[in-house]
């Protein structure tokens, strides 16, 4: 952390300018199975050289996609979409894009042969934005066809 002794006379104005705060790593790109533990991602804040992760308070800027304390960022498992990570030191901050994908099989009995392919041909889009059902449950966004029965 830079320290400074600022020495000041009558009718003087000085202004020094911290470094910029900044995120490690630069970017978080996850793609997760629900039946998989997922891994936790260490994150450190550093003002220029130096480490000031200790300082920093952590929230998410958008959708919560897991936990972040500490040790880092940890996904819940089961929530995909993107999000921004954000780091404040004494009101300045520094953030991040995450994006977690979920990717996994579940076979349900009854079924048509078919259902699967229909998953398979949406395209893996991270959106910021909830998406039925409201369980953390994500359907893709470019899905061809889907039948709910009740």
């Amino acid at each position: 952390m830079w320290r400074l002794v600022i020495v000041v006379s009558a009718g003087c104005t000085v202004q020094v300018a911290s470094p910029p705060l900044a995120i490690e790593p630069s970017a978080i790109e996850l793609t997760i199975d629900p039946a998989v533990p997922p891994p936790p991602v260490a994150l450190v804040v550093r003002e220029g050289d130096d480490d000031v992760t200790a300082l920093a308070s952590w929230s998410f800027a958008g959708r919560t996609l897991g936990t972040l304390d500490a040790a880092g960022f940890t996904s819940d498992g089961r929530t995909g979409g993107a999000t921004a990570i954000v780091a404040t030191i004494d009101g300045r901050q520094a953030q991040i894009a995450a994006t977690v994908r979920v990717v996994g099989r579940r076979s349900v009995a009854g079924l048509p042969p078919g259902a699967s392919d229909w998953l398979d041909a949406a395209t893996p889009v991270a959106v910021d934005a909830q998406l039925e059902p409201g369980d953390g449950a994500v359907l893709p966004p470019g899905l061809g066809h889907l039948d709910v029965d009740f």
